[in-house]
C-alpha cells in the first residue's frame, strides 16, 4: 500500500493521472462484470430499468452498464437502473464501498502534493528536522 501511496506522490507530474485512470479502469471492469460476468453466470440480466422511459424488461448494453458502473462508483446513483439480481447487489455494494474508500484515497494523494510541494511547508519541514538533531 504505502508503495502505491508513493508512487501516485511521487514527483512526476503525470501520477495524478495514473490514480485517475485506475478509477476509469476500475469502473470499466465492473461495467463488463454487470454486462458479461453475472448475466453468463445467472443466466438472468444483471441490471433492469426501473420504468422511467423504459420498459423493465429492456435489454441492458454496455453504455447502460457503464453508465450505471459509473453511478455506483461515485455514488451519485440517479436510480433509473437498478441491480436485478442478489449478485449485481453484492457487486454494487463492493463497488460503492470501493468509490468512497478510493475517492478519499485521491482526495488526500492530491492534498498531500499539494502540501509537499508549497515552499513555506518545505521550510517549515526542514526546521523540525534541525530542531530534532
Amino acid at each position: 500500500m504505502m508503495n502505491m501511496v508513493h508512487f501516485l506522490v511521487g514527483d512526476s507530474p503525470r501520477r495524478p493521472y495514473y490514480a485517475v485512470l485506475c478509477f476509469i479502469v476500475v469502473a470499466f471492469a465492473f461495467s463488463f462484470f454487470y454486462l458479461a460476468i453475472l448475466p453468463g453466470v445467472q443466466g438472468l440480466p444483471s441490471l433492469s430499468h426501473t420504468g422511467q422511459g423504459k420498459s423493465a424488461t429492456q435489454a441492458v448494453g454496455f453504455l447502460d452498464c457503464l453508465y450505471f458502473s459509473i453511478g455506483t462508483q461515485t455514488t451519485l446513483g440517479y436510480g433509473d437502473l437498478i441491480p436485478a439480481t442478489a449478485s449485481a447487489k453484492i457487486a454494487s455494494m463492493v463497488q460503492a464501498a470501493f468509490g468512497y474508500v478510493y475517492l478519499a484515497f485521491l482526495v488526500s494523494v492530491f492534498t498531500a502534493q499539494a502540501v509537499l510541494r508549497s515552499r513555506r511547508f518545505q521550510t517549515y519541514l526542514r526546521e523540525m528536522i534541525r530542531t530534532l538533531r
